[in-house]
């Protein structure tokens, strides 16, 4: 038996996630491979997958569609029964039910994304956790300086990717780029950046693979679509269904980023280094530790903003497509870090184990 299993209690943990976040689309397990999912529903999603390998999990949300699946029960955010006993209840990103009504053994916060709906209110969350789980350093430092949240409250965890899903990798596309964040978040930085590659790679190509009806809004890409105009091998997909996603990330040989946002994790680019795409971006935030500078990647100082950064940017790209071997070598350690250190696989286990400790098992 598994030893995070048997620190449960040796049977089966009754697990809940409680999701209520205002702002993103209604969804469900199955949008993962359908419609598409931002970055924080995916993890939530792959969590919660993991854990019912051994556990009983039930997602609270915004359902589109309620049931079981992939053995994850979904049921919608009015069907909380305060009543209902847990083993351990998790309250992601927010707004919070009371939980201070919850009944259950353990009770931590996810705090997978900024927490705005939290800013004066974490009150109604300190008191009645055992945890407030992080995932990254610089998201932890934030928590602690930002917010006040007492540092033995923090778990630091991470976000990752489902080994499964990336075990065969399709022969890469030469000089093929890719961006897959919200467009904000740095597309619009990054037609001026492909026009000065083009100039010296001229058969290099970008695929986007991303808009915000992620978040139940408009795709967004006409602006973007007249930025680009008049370039040469851009593909704006937009939202694809994750079977297409995972092709673009494989087939790819660069992960492109050049984001002025100080993201708290990055999940595009931990899924593109287990693809063996290595990720160029800026280093900010905890950029800084999802991508490991020279070693499963490169981070260029400054922001979009900053004078030069285009082309300081651009030259790091070129740099590496002009060098095959440098490249092949960055993308396997890639890969074998996003597998080794990011896998759901490990990251459940050490939550399993954590939640052990919390109960007192």
């Amino acid at each position: 038996m598994d030893p995070a299993f048997t620190k449960l209690g040796g049977s089966s943990a009754k697990i809940a996630f409680y999701y209520s976040f205002p702002l993103q689309k209604a969804w469900y397990d199955g949008d993962l491979e359908g419609s598409g999912l931002a970055g924080s529903e995916t993890a939530l999603v792959h969590i919660s997958r993991e854990l019912a390998l051994r556990h009983a999990v039930t997602v609270f949300n915004r359902a589109s569609r309620e049931g079981l699946f992939n053995g994850v029960r979904y049921l919608d955010l009015r069907r909380l029964d305060y009543d209902h006993p847990w083993d351990v209840f998790i309250a992601v990103r927010g707004p919070v039910p009371d939980l201070a009504r919850i009944k259950a053994r353990v009770k931590a916060y996810w705090s997978i994304e900024e927490d705005q709906s939290l800013v004066g209110d974490w009150g109604r969350v300190l008191p009645h956790v055992k945890s407030v789980i992080t995932i990254s350093s610089f998201h932890t430092d934030e928590l602690l300086w930002r917010c006040q949240v007492p540092p033995e409250l923090i778990y630091e965890s991470r976000l990752g990717i489902s080994a499964g899903e990336y075990t065969a990798l399709p022969s890469k596309e030469d000089n093929k780029l890719i961006y897959c964040a919200i467009p904000g978040r740095g597309l619009e930085c990054l037609a001026g950046i492909l026009s000065l590659v083009q100039n010296e790679i001229q058969n290099a190509t970008l695929v986007v693979t991303s808009d915000y009806t992620l978040w139940g809004r408009e795709a967004g890409l006409n602006h973007y679509r007249e930025l680009f105009r008049g370039s040469r091998g851009v593909d704006l997909l937009g939202c694809i269904p994750r079977r297409r996603l995972l092709e673009e990330q494989k087939t790819s040989v660069l992960h492109l980023h050049p984001c002025s946002v100080a993201d708290l994790f990055c999940l595009p680019s931990i899924e593109c280094q287990a693809a063996a795409t290595p990720t160029i971006a800026t280093d900010l935030g905890a950029l800084r530790s999802t991508v490991q500078d020279g070693y499963s990647g490169l981070l260029v100082p400054g922001s979009p903003g900053t004078v030069g950064f285009q082309e300081v940017f651009a030259n790091a790209v070129i740099n590496l497509l002009r060098s095959p071997a440098s490249l092949r070598t960055m993308a396997d350690q890639a890969r074998r870090r996003a597998l080794e250190r990011f896998n759901y696989g490990l990251i459940v286990t050490e939550w399993e184990e954590r939640f052990g400790i919390w109960a007192g098992w």
